[in-house]
């Protein structure tokens, strides 16, 4: 509904001739609107519930941008709505930093659309200007500290393989994938070695020059407003900011959600330009009634693909290129949905990407271990310690006191469990001190029965032996520890016998 707003009130400043045919414009608007809410693209936003911070920016983000507009259009209340404008604003800074750009898009419109000095452009976004300062210096601060140095070549390549990824996927949403194996590594080699991939590099590069001068022609502006509006909102995925997940990848379709309300307006002007053109109408509303139908019915395919965390990853390992991020990450979803077996494989091909990686060893342990497979996880447990593979996380060590109790080793897990503990009270680590709690019960409960069946099997060599005082001493012992334990009944009959 917002966005479909947005577009009749950006309509009415750009379209040539809105206002005397307005009809159109409400149905342009409104089919942009629908583009906007049945693209594939959104799938990740929408289904993928950490990405419910992205659906809450572009909330934020476009009633932000209608006030904007609105302390334009009602001159008297244009301080209220300017306020109104950055409350929003500043409450989708609050949710997450890839609102920013949203500034420059509305210094770009401020000096292009309403032909405003920049003597008076200046004190209307000081506020904008001390806010984002702080938010770059709170937040991006540990980010730069991390993040190796990028040369601005390199991040000129983000930049456009950005763009160019976002639209191709915009305008053929046909095989989206969750791709998180992008890496500026992956994009200087497809630059060096695949022709395709340097032409579209040089389209992108055209396309953009087209952005820009479509404004010097009347008749384009909307395509220039419209792709402008797309480009500045992207420009927080371009590699300018340097994000620890551009260490894995430079891409994710959940950044394209906001930017896409440049392509919801550019379709509404297609719409509005056929509606104006072409006499018979009902080919038009057919048209563009298969268009709309076809991308919901791609949106609901690809949604199939969200049902768990192994079918989304397996899809992206098997279709694009192997990564270790990607293959480990479809081994722990394989792991946490019951199916280890499955899992070691993937935990051996990431072992075959980085040889002496300790996550990986690590998972792969633990996969072992749920399989049952205690055999090939000790054989995992000697190759990291012939390796010399530091393995000091606190969930390793979780995992191979899990190993020793199932192997029924309780005084090596104990030593292990104590080692838990001091991590877990060093780091004052709720989740480590439920973990140990629960390993220290089931610890407790095995020794129990170790010493009972110990007492146990030393109570029947005493009778046999014909010392009943022993016996029954031993008996009486293990009778303590667990009084239903398994030798119950033979114990009780040993002791009738001894009366």
């Amino acid at each position: 509904y917002l966005v479909y707003i947005w577009i009749k009130i950006l309509s009415r400043k750009t379209f040539d001739s809105f206002d005397q045919q307005k009809s159109f414009g409400e149905i342009s608007a409104f089919i942009g609107a629908i583009f906007f809410l049945v693209h594939p693209l959104h799938t990740e936003v929408v289904v993928w519930v950490s990405a419910q911070k992205d659906s809450f920016v572009t909330l934020f983000g476009m009633l932000s941008f209608i006030f904007y507009f609105k302390a334009f259009d009602q001159k008297k209340k244009s301080v209220q709505h300017n306020v109104t404008a950055f409350i929003f604003f500043l409450l989708g800074v609050l949710v997450k930093p890839s609102i920013l750009p949203l500034v420059f898009v509305y210094l770009w419109l401020d000096i292009t659309l309403f032909k405003i000095s920049l003597s008076k452009i200046l004190p209307r976004y000081f506020h904008y200007f001390i806010l984002g300062s702080i938010i770059a210096f709170l937040h991006l601060k540990e980010l730069y500290a991390a993040t190796p140095n990028i040369t601005f070549i390199n991040k000129a390549l983000v930049a456009f393989d950005s763009i160019r990824l976002t639209l191709f996927n915009t305008v053929f949403p046909f095989d989206l994938k969750f791709d998180y194996q992008r890496t500026l590594n992956i994009i200087s080699y497809q630059i060096s070695n695949s022709t395709s991939y340097q032409i579209s590099i040089v389209l992108v590069g055209i396309f953009v020059y087209l952005a820009f001068i479509s404004y010097y022609k009347k008749f384009w502006r909307p395509f220039h407003y419209s792709m402008g509006v797309f480009i500045i909102l992207l420009s927080i995925n371009m590699g300018f900011i340097p994000f620890l997940f551009q260490n894995i990848s430079t891409v994710a379709d959940r950044y394209a959600y906001f930017p896409s309300i440049g392509f919801s307006l550019f379709i509404s002007w297609l719409t509005w330009l056929a509606l104006k053109r072409f006499n018979k109408k009902i080919f038009v509303y057919a048209i563009l009634g298969i268009f709309l139908v076809s991308e919901a019915a791609l949106s609901l395919n690809q949604a199939r693909y969200w049902s768990s965390s192994s079918n989304l990853i397996k899809r992206s390992v098997q279709s694009t290129y192997l990564s270790f991020a990607s293959v480990v990450s479809l081994g722990v979803a394989l792991d946490t949905e019951g199916h280890p077996s499955e899992a070691t494989e993937y935990f051996k091909a990431a072992l075959q990407l980085a040889p002496d990686n300790a996550e990986a060893y690590e998972h792969l342990f633990k996969s072992l271990v749920n399989a049952n497979k205690l055999e090939d996880a000790t054989q995992v447990l000697i190759e990291i310690s012939q390796k010399k593979i530091p393995s000091s996380s606190a969930h390793f060590l979780i995992d191979v006191a899990k190993y020793y109790l199932k192997g029924g080793e309780i005084f090596k897990a104990e030593e292990v469990i104590q080692n838990v503990e001091t991590l877990a009270d060093a780091n004052e680590d709720s989740y480590l001190k439920g973990e140990v709690k629960s390993l220290r019960t089931t610890f407790e409960t095995q020794k129990k029965e170790k010493i009972y069946n110990a007492l146990w099997f030393i109570g029947t060599l005493e009778y046999e032996r014909k010392n009943y005082a022993e016996t029954k001493k031993l008996f009486k012992e293990a009778l303590s520890l667990i009084p239903d334990g398994k030798h119950q009944q033979q114990i009780y009959v040993i002791l009738d016998k001894i009366k």
